[in-house]
C-alpha cells in the first residue's frame, strides 16, 4: 500500500499561499485535464491534505511542462516509496515549494489579458523575494525574466487599467503620466532596476501606453475621467 508523506516543506509565506489557493480555485472550477490535475493538486499540496485518489501518471513530453509539475509533486508526497538520493530528494523538494508557491499562480493567471502588466510585475517581485528561500532558485528566474522585459512595456501596462487586481491610487497614478502633454518614448527594461520592489505599474506608463485603446478600438478619451467611474463606462469592463 501506497504511503503519502505529508506535504513539501511550507511553513511560513502566508501570503503566497492565500493568493496561489484563490487562483487554484477558480483554475480548479474552468478547467480539464491536466489543468485541473495540477490545480487541485497543488491546493492539497498547501492545505497539507492527502489525496483520496490519484490519476494514472500520463504522458511525459518535454512541450508540455505541467505533466512535469504534477510528476514533481507527486513524487515528492510519495517519496517514501522511492529509493532516493539525498541530492534527489532535496531537488524534488526544491522544485515542488517553487512550483507551489510561485510558478502554478502566475502558469493559471497567464491567460487574463487585463490582469497580465500587475501579474508580471508581481511575478518579478516574487522571484525576487523568492531569494530569502532558495537563492539558486530565484536567480536562474531572475536571469530568465529578464529576456522577457517587453511584456512590461509601456504599450501593454496601459491594459492594466482594466484590472479588478490594480487599486484605484495606481490606476489614477497610471492616468495622470497618461495626461501628460509632452510624448515620452517607449520605456522598456533591458537590465533589472537597482530595487526591483519599489517599481510600480505607473512607472512604465507614458503616451505610448494608448496603444492598448488604440488596437482594441476603445475610445482613448476616456482615462482622464476618474478611474472610479471606469467601470461604469460603457463599452468599457474591468478584467
Amino acid at each position: 500500500m501506497l504511503r503519502s508523506s505529508t506535504k513539501p516543506r511550507l511553513a511560513g509565506h502566508d501570503e503566497w499561499k492565500r493568493t496561489t489557493l484563490e487562483a487554484l480555485a477558480k483554475a480548479a472550477a474552468t478547467t480539464r485535464d491536466d489543468y485541473k490535475e495540477l490545480a487541485e493538486l497543488t491546493a492539497k499540496a498547501i492545505k497539507g491534505e492527502v489525496p483520496t485518489t490519484f490519476r494514472k501518471p500520463g504522458a511525459h513530453h518535454y512541450a508540455r511542462w505541467m505533466a512535469k509539475a504534477i510528476y514533481t509533486i507527486k513524487m515528492t508526497m510519495f517519496k517514501n516509496e522511492f529509493e532516493l538520493t539525498p541530492r534527489e530528494l532535496r531537488s524534488l523538494q526544491e522544485m515542488s515549494v517553487f512550483i507551489i508557491l510561485i510558478y502554478a499562480r502566475a502558469w493559471f493567471e497567464a491567460p487574463l489579458a487585463a490582469d497580465a502588466p500587475f501579474n508580471d510585475l508581481t511575478l518579478f517581485h516574487d522571484l525576487h523575494k523568492y531569494r530569502d528561500l532558495n537563492s539558486k532558485i530565484s536567480d536562474a528566474m531572475v536571469k530568465t525574466f529578464k529576456r522577457h522585459f517587453w511584456y512590461l512595456g509601456t504599450d501593454l501596462v496601459g491594459l492594466a487599467l482594466f484590472s479588478n487586481k490594480v487599486t484605484i491610487e495606481e490606476k489614477t497614478k497610471m492616468v495622470e503620466k497618461l495626461a501628460i502633454d509632452k510624448d515620452l518614448d517607449k520605456k522598456r527594461w533591458t537590465t533589472a532596476p537597482q530595487d526591483p520592489s519599489s517599481v510600480t505599474l505607473s512607472d512604465l506608463v507614458t503616451k505610448e501606453s494608448l496603444f492598448s485603446f488604440t488596437e482594441l478600438k476603445l475610445d482613448a478619451s476616456f482615462p482622464p475621467i476618474s478611474c472610479a467611474q471606469l467601470e461604469g463606462k460603457r463599452g468599457v469592463q474591468p478584467g
